[in-house]
């Protein structure tokens, strides 16, 4: 698993697991030391009892990169769980890209991305840029509406390392 994917993987799974007297249990699986599935449960006031909440399905490529994160939301009426959104990580040379699309009920698919982010990095894997971009639905253009340029000079590092 490379160290982005890992990454990325790790951050979601503590951001979901971390706050003192949190009202969610987790639930991980691991297939061949990659996270394939997580599970979301509620717990309830008496801290008892847990009800299905969310779920998380990952998806790997070849290389062990993260290509998608599909989210699925427990429906207690019809005891199944419903597709809700879905992340597709998709990577060349130094960039990585990310599209956020929402679950289409009439289609049945995930086909209308709305949001993007991309992320670049040098040749020593250090991330050097951000963009984040929304659809816009009238005239089916990407506006961009974050661009982050990172430049953390390393011998500033090496300087501060040995103070």
């Amino acid at each position: 698993m490379n160290l982005f994917t890992a990454t990325m993987v790790a951050a979601s799974i503590w951001a979901a697991t971390t706050g003192i007297g949190s009202k969610f249990a987790y639930n991980v699986k691991t297939e061949n030391e990659v996270v394939t599935e997580q599970f979301v449960y509620k717990v309830d006031d008496s801290g008892k009892y847990l009800t299905q909440h969310l779920k998380y399905n990952f998806e790997y490529d070849s290389e062990n990169r993260l290509t998608q994160k599909t989210t699925l939301s427990w429906n207690a009426w019809t005891n199944k769980w419903e597709n809700s959104r879905r992340l597709t990580y998709s990577y060349s040379d130094n960039v990585c890209s990310i599209e956020y699309a929402e679950w289409n009920k009439n289609t049945n698919d995930f086909s209308k991305i709305s949001e993007r982010v991309s992320y670049s990095f040098d040749k020593m894997n250090q991330l050097t840029s951000y963009q984040a971009f929304k659809l816009n639905e009238k005239t089916n253009e990407w506006n961009m509406v974050q661009n982050h340029e990172i430049n953390i000079p390393q011998i500033d590092l090496y300087w501060f390392a040995l103070k």
